[in-house]
């Protein structure tokens, strides 16, 4: 890809694999928009505005699906789902907008989306920088995997005791308790480590989680 030249500052990457196309992709946040690249040739494919103008892409996350693969795109105070399939048209790739989690107050620190237990139905989790996660629960593909059926989908939005500002957080999903972890690097130079079952959700807000450790020693701030 080095004849390939870049407009703007790449602010995320990550691989991709659809299963319908016979290499894998790079996708590469550039601004407020997606630009897709066939790393076997490194051909540019089609870019994709994804995020409100103005805004950055920080980060990606996929997960396999039928027929493709859903991805949560986060950047500056926005986070969307979309679905990535296969198709004749547009050099063979397809964007389609899932989930659109709105402006948020606080900055997006990381994403995550994952398969549930119910067949081709996913949960997404957006961490924010006061400490608190957003989880959009049973995000389903229906009988013809052509969209998602998320009309009454309203996130669930867990948080930790302690509400710091956060310059970083990662998100881990832990399939076999059916929790969300969560490291909060604070403006306090610590790290937090807390978790919370994510299916128990069943309110719009539930009560705070306590954090289970705090890592301190290290210098400077962590990104």
């Amino acid at each position: 890809m080095k004849h390939q030249a870049f407009v703007g500052d790449v602010s995320a990457l990550h691989i991709l694999q659809v299963p319908q196309l016979a290499s894998h992709i790079l996708l590469a946040g550039i601004g407020s928009q997606l630009q897709a690249y066939d790393l076997a040739d490194g051909r540019h494919l089609c870019s994709c505005p994804v995020l409100q103008d103005g805004a950055h892409i920080h980060g990606l996350h996929s997960c396999a699906a039928a027929g493709g693969a859903v991805l949560t795109v986060h950047g500056d105070h926005f986070a969307k789902v979309l679905s990535v399939a296969s198709c004749k048209a547009n050099h063979g790739l397809s964007f389609h907008e899932v989930l659109d989690f709105g402006r948020q107050s606080s900055w997006t620190m990381d994403s995550i989306i994952f398969a549930s237990a119910a067949a081709d139905a996913f949960h997404a989790a957006l961490g924010l920088s006061n400490n608190t996660v957003l989880v959009s629960l049973g995000l389903r593909q229906d009988a013809a995997h052509l969209g998602f059926d998320n009309e009454e989908q309203v996130p669930v939005r867990f948080s930790c005791s302690e509400q710091l500002l956060l310059y970083s957080m990662a998100l881990l999903h832990q399939a076999s308790k059916k929790e969300i972890w969560a490291a909060a690097g604070t403006v306090f130079l610590d790290v937090l480590i807390w978790c919370f079952a994510f299916e128990n959700g069943t309110q719009a807000e539930v009560a705070p989680a306590a954090p289970l450790l705090r890592l301190r020693g290290h210098e400077g701030s962590i990104h």
